[in-house]
């Protein structure tokens, strides 16, 4: 059978069981294979959405933090390893990665998408944030 063969049949079978984590772990490690990174860290990612909505945040974490290492820019993958910190009462951590994502955004140029990220989180009780604005100008383009 060939690569994509392989990557079209899997995909079937994902859509027909698209909460099957198995079947997204083995399109994440297909597209490694193939070389496809950025593929690869979203079909990881997913496994990790997964691990998560079935409450095992510290498998999904572990993940998503593989996750990164694929795709260091997936933005999602800091603001998922946010929440889940935040979830496992591990504050530090998720503020860590809450600062990350809003850099990211804002770099980007996404300054509404982040401030909207930093409510949500000062909603749910993650307080003592540096400002969307502190984020921005402490991060490495506003410098340059």
């Amino acid at each position: 059978m060939t690569p994509v063969s392989k990557l079209d049949e899997l995909l079937k079978e994902i859509e027909s069981n698209p909460r099957d984590q198995r079947l997204h772990q083995k399109l994440g490690e297909l597209h490694q294979k193939r070389g496809d990174s950025g593929q690869a860290a979203r079909a990881f990612k997913r496994v990790a959405e997964l691990y998560a909505d079935d409450g095992f945040f510290l498998r999904a974490v572990a993940l998503a933090k593989q996750v990164l290492k694929l795709d260091p820019k997936l933005i999602e993958a800091e603001v998922l390893l946010a929440e889940w910190h935040h979830a496992l009462q591990l504050t530090g951590e998720a503020r860590e990665h809450l600062i990350l994502a809003l850099r990211a955004l804002n770099a980007e140029g996404r300054t509404a998408e982040a401030r909207v990220l930093e409510a949500r989180f000062a909603a749910a009780g993650l307080s003592r944030l540096p400002s969307t604005d502190e984020v921005f100008l402490a991060s490495p383009k506003a410098r340059a």
